[in-house]
């Protein structure tokens, strides 16, 4: 069986921490990347995985960040790549071939 998509490139937004006060300007410029994303997506009709959303809506409900992400307050845990990755899933429209 063979799997086929027809998508060519998926964006993704930069799931955010929330930047502590003093955070340093890559901290500070997400918010801007994650917009531009978004602009760029819709500019140029493309997939957009809004990982940024996912989170911040988790996160306003009161959960604290280290339930998704790693100490490192940059990179998803597994529970927040597993918030992630249906979003990115659900764009690929796939179909199944059988070959016989």
């Amino acid at each position: 069986m063979i799997f086929l998509a027809e998508i060519e490139l998926v964006l993704l937004t930069y799931a955010e921490y929330p930047a502590p006060i003093g955070a340093d300007a890559y901290q500070r410029n997400q918010p801007t990347t994650n917009r531009s994303l978004r602009a760029f997506a819709q500019r140029h009709d493309l997939p957009l995985a809004d990982a940024a959303a996912r989170i911040h809506n988790l996160l306003s409900d009161g959960a604290a960040p280290s339930r998704y992400f790693h100490n490192d307050r940059s990179h998803p845990n597994a529970r927040g790549y597993e918030q992630i990755a249906p979003l990115v899933a659900d764009i690929f429209e796939v179909r199944s071939i059988d070959q016989r």
